[in-house]
């Protein structure tokens, strides 16, 4: 029985649209889980210390990291954007598509995809699925009697298409010449009736010459409209029974065509719902695949980034008070004119003076650079000497 689904949105036409609506949503769940996910990795990281990296092997790494965190959001894009946009608008669109799988229509049975194609190319995937479903043993099923491709069934669409124009040519070619009939058929009835009239107007002619003459001429006019009139009613019948003809032939191209319609909408629709089902499948091994680039990109740029400035005083003030729990003697002498004398009191040197130092800090050689606690008055204080501005005597640590 013929199904003109294009007639019927409310039935299968609506499949793909809540199939492609179902996918979306689920789509967009994944995306949220993903935004999320990128906030929580780079939502923690401070993006202003990124002027203070050093070293350009830790500068490359860290863009590195950004690069791939901004390529995990680009591949999240492109899978919403296959998931988004539809998957077939035509049956040229899709013979197209499935020209690209390998072998021709199919009269037996069909080989599945490979498990190679299924997981790497889903969308392949479900096209060849589709191929084998639409162009398989069932193929009539799906394109329509005496169709077994989606060419041909495009072929027989053109066909259809062409041999119903002609039909409604020829119906409204007959029915023109059958309303010219018509029209001519009444006015044959009507000079009839006025002919007759004006016979009866004129009377029996008796012995008038001159009336006998106007009776013969109507009484021709008369017989002559009769005459045709009969003529034009038969060649009415004849154009009704031709014209019934042609609209009966019409009729039949209508129903065959739209019973192709209907299956060309049927393909249209699983069409889409399996194209989609591929798309959407491509769609989540990307987004996972931007999932392990942010995940890798924020582990890369966060390990190139340096401490934070209030972490670091921190960190360094607790070491520092750590670290001189221990200490060692020391004799130290800071030469005149230097940096390091300008933080000591006047007097202070040119002089041996004793001091503190940092036990954790291995023991500097004489003319080295070191930090250490003065102990004399006055020149008691934290100094810091750099390299050759003066000279040290410490032990090692024991």
């Amino acid at each position: 029985m013929a199904t003109d689904m294009s007639m019927d949105p409310g039935g299968l036409n609506s499949v793909a649209g809540r199939a492609r609506q179902a996918y979306q949503k689920t789509c967009m769940w994944i995306l949220s889980v993903f935004a999320a996910f990128g906030l929580l990795i780079f939502g923690s990281l401070p993006f202003t210390n990124i002027g203070k990296v050093d070293g350009s092997a830790n500068l490359f790494r860290l863009w590195t990291g950004l690069g791939l965190a901004a390529l995990g959001i680009a591949l999240a894009v492109l899978a919403a954007s296959t998931v988004f946009s539809p998957a077939v608008t035509s049956l040229g669109h899709l013979q197209l598509r499935l020209a690209r799988i390998p072998g021709g229509p199919q009269r037996g049975p069909v080989p599945d995809p490979s498990r190679a194609t299924k997981f790497w190319k889903p969308r392949k995937a479900a096209l060849w699925n589709l191929r084998n479903t639409l162009e398989g043993e069932d193929a009539r099923a799906h394109l329509g009697p005496e169709v077994s491709s989606v060419k041909e069934l495009i072929t027989k669409l053109g066909e259809l298409d062409d041999r119903q124009l002609r039909a409604a040519r020829s119906e409204a070619v007959k029915r023109a010449g059958l309303a010219a009939l018509d029209k001519a058929c009444e006015a044959h009835v009507a000079a009839v009736a006025t002919l007759t009239q004006r016979l009866e107007a004129i009377g029996a002619p008796g012995t008038d010459r001159a009336k006998q003459q106007r009776v013969a001429a109507v009484t021709e006019a008369l017989h002559y409209e009769m005459h045709a009139g009969d003529a034009a009613a038969r060649e009415r019948a004849v154009r009704a029974r031709e014209m019934a003809t042609a609209a009966g032939r019409l009729a039949e191209h209508d129903t065959d065509i739209k019973e192709y319609l209907g299956h060309r909408q049927q393909v249209l629709i699983e069409a889409n719902v399996v194209l989609m089902g591929g798309r959407f499948r491509l769609a989540r091994r990307l987004i996972m695949v931007g999932v392990l680039c942010t995940l890798i990109g924020g582990a890369l740029y966060a390990s190139r980034l340096p401490p934070d400035d209030d972490g670091d005083k921190a960190k360094k003030g607790a070491d520092q008070v750590a670290s001189w729990e221990r200490y060692v003697p020391a004799t130290v002498e800071i030469d005149a004119q230097t940096d390091a004398a300008g933080l000591l009191p006047a007097g202070c040197t040119e002089r041996r003076l004793r001091a503190l130092r940092d036990a954790s800090v291995p023991a500097p050689a004489p003319k080295d650079a070191y930090t250490v606690v003065i102990t004399d008055p006055p020149c008691r204080g934290l100094v810091t000497v750099p390299e050759n501005e003066g000279g040290i005597v410490s032990p090692a640590l024991p």
